[in-house]
């Protein structure tokens, strides 16, 4: 065989593999194969990321406005090297310094996504809970059932404008760095265990004295939560917020995507085969679906530098202001935070009860600071206002 395989008889090369040349790439699992249309040849490529610099994507934008930054006072610098007295220059410069640091201290959290865990952080922690009585037989294969139903609807299901708003941020200082963030929810096995924390005793309300009746109170409510949270359907809706005039095809292929991106959630398939939650046939079958929804955008990227919060840890919610938040990551504030948690909805418990307003659905008329009405749905810390456009996939009834 030579090695031009375009100058080849097909039936010579009938056992070759042609072989892309993939140049800089980012690994992945997923792989592209297909057999040549007269069938003596199998062709095999993997995802291509064409950008010089795959890790500077514009998730991080902030870099690129440094830079920017950077090369002006590079040039603005030069200049007053020649032309401006030493005395005088030293004050433009220390001007232009103190704009500089006021400005970079207004920063943007934008876009912002808000997105469930994914499927394999899922689906482990569901597997925890049934080990742990938290869940029964029942409940976790009904509720597994339903979570992957979901989730591979997520490829099918178009993505949905929000009506404009008339909403405009407040006047602030233009912030010269703009950093999209994530804001993920934990999984239902961490909710169940906040409830559980609840019904234990491990958890006190800071408006009643601890009291048995109060304690009473507390286990009833718990009970209620879990209700809620088991009785309707898992959430697995993605939203985009970011200005009013952001559209989905508008929408930068260097933003987080809606979902977990594929090597993250490829990489907690594996490990919920390896911790045997799913089947390899299950395995093969999400890898398939991942595939359709990578290529959907913006349902998923292949990888993301965006931070990761925990959704509902933001510490107040001014659009054009800096915003803490609790990194997803941190085990010991992923457990933390599930008191803040299950707290909140205590406390909707707790002033359903004082107003005997409890709907006949068993749904708690809360008001706070995550604007949900459902243990399934993430905590949200920002006025639905701000939202611009999401996918909600949802089951048939």
């Amino acid at each position: 065989m030579t090695s031009d395989p375009g100058i080849e008889d097909p039936a010579a090369q009938a056992w070759s593999i042609d072989l892309p040349d993939a140049g800089s790439t980012r690994g992945t699992a997923i792989n592209e194969a297909r057999w040549s249309e007269d069938g003596s040849r199998l062709f095999v490529s993997r995802t291509v990321d064409p950008r010089a610099w795959p890790l500077l994507d514009a998730a991080r934008p902030d870099i690129g406005a440094l830079m920017v930054v950077a090369g002006i006072l590079a040039i603005v610098i030069g200049v007053a090297r020649i032309m401006i007295p030493r005395t005088l220059r030293t004050l433009v410069a220390i001007g232009v310094l103190a704009m500089v640091v006021l400005n970079a201290g207004c920063i943007a959290y934008r876009p912002i996504v808000t997105r469930p865990p994914t499927l394999g952080s899922e689906l482990i922690s569901l597997d925890e809970a049934r080990s742990t009585g938290l869940l029964t037989d029942d409940e976790h294969a009904h509720r597994r059932k339903q979570t992957i139903e979901l989730w591979l609807l997520i490829a099918k299901t178009p993505i949905a404008m929000l009506p404009p708003t008339t909403w405009r941020p407040p006047l602030k200082p233009i912030p010269i760095i703009h950093i999209a963030r994530i804001d993920q929810d934990i999984t239902t096995g961490e909710k169940l265990q906040a409830i559980e924390r609840a019904r234990s005793g491990n958890i006190t309300l800071t408006s009643i004295k601890p009291t048995a009746e109060s304690a009473a109170k507390i286990q009833g409510w718990a009970a209620q939560v879990r209700s809620l949270l088991l009785n309707n359907p898992p959430c697995l809706w993605a939203t985009v917020r970011d200005l009013p005039n952001t559209t989905p095809e508008g929408y930068s292929p260097f933003n987080p995507g809606l979902y977990a991106p594929v090597n993250t959630e490829l990489a907690d398939l594996t490990r919920a085969l390896e911790t045997k939650a799913i089947t390899h046939i299950e395995f093969v079958q999400f890898q398939t679906s991942l595939t359709a929804q990578s290529e959907h955008p913006p349902l998923r990227r292949m990888s993301e530098s965006a931070p990761v919060a925990i959704a509902g840890t933001t510490r107040h919610a001014k659009f054009y202001e800096a915003t803490a938040f609790t990194d997803y990551d941190d085990e010991p504030m992923r457990n933390e935070f599930q008191v803040t948690w299950i707290a909140y909805w205590l406390y909707g418990c707790q002033a359903a009860d004082a107003k005997d307003s409890v709907a006949a659905n068993g749904e708690v008329p809360l008001r706070g600071p995550f604007y949900i009405r459902d243990p399934n749905h993430a905590p949200d810390q920002w006025a639905e206002s701000m939202a611009v456009f999401m996918v909600k996939p949802t089951l048939a009834k």
